[in-house]
Order: structure tokens, then C-alpha cells, then sequence
């Protein structure tokens, strides 16, 4: 079972779980404003995730398109 979403038998997610990977995401999204240079690696190690919960957790799916978009807006 992904650990990214915890399920009640309802169905429903825990709260906490949902505002973990909001936290994450958003943090990593400023990371990879501020610098698309840096590696899935890098990335994973600075939000607090192994690399294994980094490519479950579709973390690296949204660093690319991230990186892709930012590096497109770049000056250099």
C-alpha cells in the first residue's frame, strides 16, 4: 500500500497525511524555482523523502514538469 495515502476503510484520507504531501509539494516547488539545476536526489534528500517514496509518491513526475517549466523561464 502507498504510504503517501492513507486510507480509512471509508475511503477517506487522513487530514494529516494530505497536508504532508501539500507541505511537500509546495516545498518543492520553490525548490526547483529557485534552482532546476539540482538533481531527483537532491531534491528528495531536501523535502524529507527517500528516493523510493520520491518516484512512488509521484514527486518526480511533478519535478520534471517543474524543472521543465522553469527552465524555460530562465534568463540564462
Amino acid at each position: 500500500m502507498d504510504k503517501t495515502k492513507r486510507l480509512r476503510k471509508s475511503g477517506i484520507t487522513y487530514k494529516k497525511s494530505q497536508s504532508k504531501i501539500k507541505q511537500r509539494f509546495k516545498k518543492l516547488e520553490t525548490l526547483v524555482y529557485v534552482n532546476f539545476n539540482l538533481s531527483n536526489k537532491e531534491l528528495a534528500e531536501k523535502i524529507g523523502v527517500s528516493e523510493k517514496e520520491f518516484y512512488r509518491g509521484k514527486y518526480n513526475l511533478v519535478a520534471n514538469d517543474l524543472k521543465i517549466k522553469y527552465k524555460q523561464q530562465s534568463l540564462f
